[in-house]
């Protein structure tokens, strides 16, 4: 779906979306995103190619969550250019908030 965007050729209407019977819709991935995102590097405005796709789709949810890798990637940078809010998982431990103070100071 994203390699149909980024040449723009026309998307019909429920392509590469999987419907499934508890009302959750998905559009999977593989490892051919791998590949598309090296050729996002030479495109103009290579940070909105996915918002293209998602402003078509998402007046027929109430909510779109796009899921990545815990990288700052190319396919990262076009999921945050086209999102409203972010949820960023963390561990629910003190130290995992808490800055660690001891490894900056031994580098000085």
């Amino acid at each position: 779906m994203l390699d149909k965007v980024i040449k723009d050729i026309p998307l019909e209407e429920n392509e590469a979306i999987l419907h499934h019977s508890e009302g959750v819709d998905l559009v999977p991935s593989n490892i051919d995103l791998e590949a598309i995102e090296v050729g996002l590097v030479n495109n103009m405005s290579r940070e909105y190619m996915l918002k293209g796709y998602i402003d078509e789709v998402k007046n027929k949810y109430d909510y779109v969550i796009i899921d990545c890798r815990p990288s700052l990637s190319m396919i990262t940078l076009n999921a945050l250019a086209c999102s409203d809010s972010v949820i960023i998982p963390v561990q629910a431990h003190y130290l995992s908030a808490k800055r660690n103070d001891t490894a900056n100071s031994n580098n000085k």
